[in-house]
C-alpha cells in the first residue's frame, strides 16, 4: 500500500483525485488532503508518505517550496507536480527537485491513470531494491564496472553473479550493452547565462532525468552514467534488443531543457561479458580514477595490474609516475616499506580543502573530486558517512559563513553572491534564508543595531 498526499487549493479537485486515485489502483490511498503547502509540510513531517500530488500555485507555502524542502531533507518521497501554467521555468525548477511528473492542468483520467500507473511501477521497483537489494547502492555498480573493465572477473559465471547481485531490469543473459557520449552544446553558456542554479545542480539533474527518462520507457531499460565530465555524459545503456536509443536522448533532453546535444552510440551493441572489449571507449583520466578507486586497500599491485590490464602500453611507464599523476598522490606514502593508499578520512580532508580554498566559483562534485582522484560517486558516499552531510551542503555551509562575514562590510548584496559563488542574486537570497531564516537586508539590519543605514540599499 502506497500512501499519498495531495496538496491543492482548489477544492473540488480533492474528491476527484481521490476518486480516480481509487479507481486507478487498490494500492494507492490518500492519507491527507491539503489547501496549501505549509499544512502538506507539517503533515510529512509526522507521517509516512510515498507519494505526493501538489499543485505550484498555492497560499502559504507553494508547491516549488513544499518540494525543495522534501528535496533538502532527503525524504524518501515522490513527487508528482499539477499546474495550470505550461511554463518551462516551473518545469525546470520541477527537475532539480527530483519531479518525477509534471502535468499541466488540461489532462483527462486517461492521462491521469497513465502516470499514476507509471508511478506505481516506480514505486514497486523501489520497493523490491529496498527489500531484496539493499546493499546494491550506486557505488557497487560502479565497483562492478570497473573491475568488469579491468578484466578482474575470473570467467563467466563469475561476472554473471555480480551483475545479478544488483539489480538490473534484464536478466545477464538477455542484455546487450552499448556505450554512448552526449556531448550538450554550448555547455559553457548554459552554465554562465541561462541555467541559474550552478554547475552542480546543472549536472545533477541532467543526469536524474536521464535515468528516469529511461525508468518510464516502457521497455526494461536500464543507463548506468559513467562520468560527466566538461560537457560530456559518457553512459551505458542495457537493454534486451540492442536498440540505438541516440534519437530518444536527444529528443528528451531538447523538449525538457531547450538544450542541443550530439549523441553517439560507439559501438556495437555486445554482451555483458564483451564490455572489456570496448573500454577504451572511456577516457583514461577518468579509468584511472575508477580503478583507483576500488582496488581494495593496501593493494598497489593490484592497482598495477588493472592499469596494465587495461592499457598495455603504459609498461614501458615507471610505475611511481602512474601513482602520482600531476601531482595527484593516488598513494598517499609507506610505512615498514608497504605502499599505503589515502584512507577515507585522508580524501574527506582533501575534498574539504578544495572546498574551503574554491567555494568562491561555480565547482560541482565533480570538480572536488578531482583533486582525490577517485570517482565522484564514491566520494559523495564516503563524504556523507564521514560527515553526516553532502558535499553540496558542506560547500553550503562554507559559502554562507563567508557571505556573513562580508555582510560585515560595505560590499552590496550581488557583489557579496558573486564572490560566495553565487552570481545569481535572487539564488543567493533563497540560499540565506535557508541557512540563516534571515534575508540578507534582514541580517544586516541586526548588524546595525543602532538603526545605522542599510548601504546596501
Amino acid at each position: 500500500m502506497y500512501n499519498v498526499v495531495i496538496a491543492e487549493d482548489e477544492y473540488y479537485l480533492h474528491d476527484l483525485y481521490r476518486e480516480w486515485i481509487e479507481e486507478i489502483s487498490d494500492e494507492y490511498r490518500v492519507i491527507g488532503t491539503f489547501f496549501n503547502g505549509k499544512d502538506a509540510m507539517e503533515f510529512i513531517q509526522n507521517n509516512k508518505v510515498d507519494l505526493l500530488i501538489t499543485d505550484i500555485k498555492m497560499p502559504v507555502m507553494d508547491g516549488l517550496e513544499l518540494i525543495k524542502y522534501i528535496n533538502d531533507n532527503n525524504l524518501a518521497i515522490n513527487v508528482i507536480i499539477t499546474s495550470g501554467y505550461e511554463d518551462f521555468e516551473y518545469a525546470r525548477q520541477a527537475i532539480r527537485y527530483n519531479v518525477f511528473y509534471y502535468l499541466v492542468k488540461v489532462f483527462d483520467f486517461e492521462e491521469f491513470a497513465e502516470v499514476m500507473l507509471n508511478m506505481k511501477k516506480v514505486l514497486d521497483e523501489k520497493k523490491q531494491r529496498e527489500n531484496d537489494l539493499p546493499n546494491a547502492f550506486e557505488d557497487e555498480r560502479e565497483r562492478f564496472f570497473t573491475e568488469l573493465f579491468c578484466g578482474c572477473f575470473e570467467n563467466n559465471n563469475e561476472i554473471r553473479i555480480n551483475y545479478e547481485k544488483l539489480g538490473f531490469k534484464n536478466k545477464f543473459e538477455d542484455t546487450l550493452c552499448s556505450f554512448y557520449d552526449i556531448i550538450i552544446d554550448q555547455y559553457e553558456n548554459m552554465i554562465e547565462n541561462k541555467w541559474q542554479y550552478g554547475k552542480d545542480s546543472y549536472e545533477k539533474a541532467l543526469t536524474e532525468f536521464l535515468e528516469r527518462a529511461f525508468d518510464e520507457n516502457e521497455n526494461d531499460i536500464d543507463i548506468y552514467i559513467v562520468s560527466f565530465e566538461n560537457n560530456t555524459i559518457n553512459a551505458i545503456i542495457l537493454d534486451k534488443n540492442g536498440n540505438n536509443f541516440s534519437s530518444f536522448i536527444t529528443e528528451k533532453i531538447k523538449s525538457f531543457f531547450n538544450i542541443d546535444v550530439m549523441v553517439t552510440q560507439k559501438n556495437e551493441p555486445c554482451t555483458i561479458n564483451r564490455l572489456k572489449e570496448y573500454s577504451g571507449q572511456i577516457d583514461k583520466e577518468m579509468m584511472f580514477k575508477m580503478i583507483v578507486t576500488y582496488a581494495n586497500v593496501g593493494s598497489a599491485d593490484k592497482i598495477r595490474l588493472m592499469i596494465n590490464n587495461m592499457y598495455k602500453n603504459l609498461d614501458e611507464r615507471n610505475f611511481d609516475d602512474i601513482m602520482d599523476i600531476d601531482g595527484k598522490k593516488i598513494i598517499q606514502s609507506k610505512e615498514n616499506g608497504v605502499t599505503k593508499e589515502k584512507n577515507d578520512d585522508e580524501v574527506v580532508i582533501l575534498a574539504k580543502e578544495y572546498i574551503n580554498k574554491n567555494y568562491s566559483k561555480d565547482i560541482s562534485r565533480n570538480d572536488i573530486a578531482s583533486c582525490t582522484y577517485i570517482t565522484p560517486k564514491y566520494l559523495s558516499s564516503i563524504f556523507k558517512n564521514k560527515t553526516g552531510m553532502t558535499m553540496s551542503d558542506y560547500l553550503l555551509q562554507v559559502r554562507m559563513g563567508k557571505a556573513i562575514e562580508l555582510l560585515h562590510t560595505d560590499l552590496k548584496f550581488h557583489e557579496i553572491a558573486e564572490q560566495v559563488g553565487l552570481k545569481n542574486s535572487r539564488n543567493f537570497r533563497r540560499a540565506f534564508i535557508n541557512f540563516t531564516g534571515y534575508s540578507p537586508s534582514d541580517y544586516k539590519k541586526m548588524i546595525y543595531i543602532n538603526g545605522v543605514e542599510d548601504v546596501n540599499k
